[in-house]
């Protein structure tokens, strides 16, 4: 549990959630074991359910481009997405922070049969911002993301198309979380763990 660097975060210009489209994020690597389409699935029916454009609502993938396996993966889905979807090459973590600071929710995608925590969760944590956890991992990345401002775990496509809507429908929901950003710091987790060392 290495937490965030605080330093990423500190001159961050403050967030305006009122920008379009409604920009749904996610950084870094996807793993085959994620369920991706869950998301994917609930993301179409959502957009087809409201009859929302690009104009309306993106899904951008940081980083996905280098991995041309997972970016096939993605673009295959279904056609009628690719115009919702952006992705980008590898990027420099602060250009990233940068740029999810800009996105109205983040994602996190995972799997019930592989408890993993990926460090991407800290950052998205730090940012304050609504996170979408698809679906659950039932262990400690669930419990963790429980704990953030706005926590969204979603286990079905119905899930994730109902939270979509809600977010898109309100996208001003205050999220702030400075109590629980903090905990995951690098500075408190390194604090955390002198304390554990020293009781031993």
């Amino acid at each position: 549990m290495n937490g965030y660097f605080e330093e990423l975060f500190e001159s961050l210009p403050p967030a305006n959630n009122g920008t379009k489209p409604y920009t749904i994020a996610y950084s870094g690597t996807i793993y085959p074991y994620q369920e991706l389409e869950l998301f994917l699935e609930g993301f179409q029916h959502a957009i087809a359910s409201r009859r929302l454009g690009p104009e309306d609502i993106q899904l951008v993938f940081y980083g996905l481009e280098y991995q041309s396996e997972q970016l096939v993966r993605l673009l295959s889905y279904s056609n009628e997405l690719i115009p919702f979807i952006r992705t980008t090459d590898r990027m420099a973590m602060n250009e990233v922070i940068g740029e999810l600071n800009k996105a109205n929710a983040l994602l996190l995608l995972a799997s019930p049969t592989k408890e993993q925590v990926y460090a991407k969760v800290f950052d998205y944590i730090a940012l304050q911002k609504p996170i979408i956890l698809c679906p659950s991992d039932n262990g400690t990345l669930a419990r963790i993301v429980s704990n953030s401002p706005r926590p969204l775990i979603t286990n079905s496509a119905s899930d994730v198309s109902v939270t979509i809507i809600d977010l898109f429908d309100n996208p001003h929901v205050n999220t702030d979380g400075s109590k629980v950003s903090e905990k995951y710091s690098r500075r408190n987790q390194a604090k955390r763990m002198a304390e554990i060392v020293n009781e031993l």
